[in-house]
């Protein structure tokens, strides 16, 4: 098994950008692409232990997908990094840059001054995370997720997962690479990385996500109250 380093402390002075002056702050977009989601670089093959393929046999798409009965449903790392709508770096406070995803007007909160997480931390949808620059590369590394899904429904992750993302531009490009690499002792026999690209898009706004929830999928459906809540759309 690959081991992935801890973050150390770096200078609380630094969250902004790197040493050089680059930062990633503003509003970037997906790709076009002709649905499914964007365009992401995968494995081939997932290396899935035998827990792993047990998880994916197990998986039912009706019972344990969330968005089957409610488009409301809280957004999770890692699948939130897939998404197909715009997503915008800020600054908040104090040491914490700011990624603020239009879908489900979710917001992570990362700290740069290095912290590790409290040793009574709670897993939570978006985990727990810990930033900090290599030269122009911004690594975010996250652990304390609630163990659901990679990407796709049928890709476990489990509690011990630990995901780090590494952004960077290429020379003369303001749009921004994804690389996030992806150790998980119990699901996967080996760390395996996936990738995507947003494109730097100045003129984009992030706007209210609007989503519906349709109730219990397991309870017959109120007609009524779903053709009022489309109407209020």
């Amino acid at each position: 098994m690959l081991a992935i380093c801890v973050f150390g402390a770096i200078r609380a002075d630094a969250q902004e950008g790197s040493e050089s002056g680059v930062d990633f702050i503003g509003i970037y977009a997906p790709p076009v692409f002709d649905g499914g989601g964007p365009p992401r670089r995968r494995p081939d093959v997932l290396p899935l232990s035998d827990e792993g393929r047990q998880a994916v046999a197990d998986y039912d798409p009706i019972l344990d997908n969330p968005r089957i009965q409610d488009d409301c449903a809280l957004e999770s790392m890692p699948r939130l990094l897939w998404t197909g709508n715009p997503i915008e770096f800020r600054q908040g406070e104090g040491d914490t840059l700011i990624i603020h995803y239009e879908r489900g007007n979710t917001i992570r909160s990362i700290f740069m001054s290095g912290a590790a997480a409290p040793g009574d931390h709670p897993n939570s949808h978006l985990g727990y995370s810990v930033g900090r620059w290599e030269g122009d590369v911004l690594m975010i590394d996250t652990t304390h997720m609630l163990g659901l899904h990679l990407s796709g429904g049928a890709e476990p992750l489990s509690l011990e997962a630990r995901v780090t993302e590494r952004y960077w531009r290429e020379p003369g490009s303001m749009d921004l690479q994804l690389e996030l690499e992806i150790d998980d002792p119990v699901y996967y026999t080996e760390v395996f990385n996936m990738g995507r690209e947003f494109i730097w898009a100045p003129d984009e706004e992030i706007r209210e996500w609007v989503c519906v929830d349709f109730g219990d999928s397991t309870a017959p459906p109120d007609i009524d109250e779903m053709i009022r809540m489309l109407e209020d759309l």
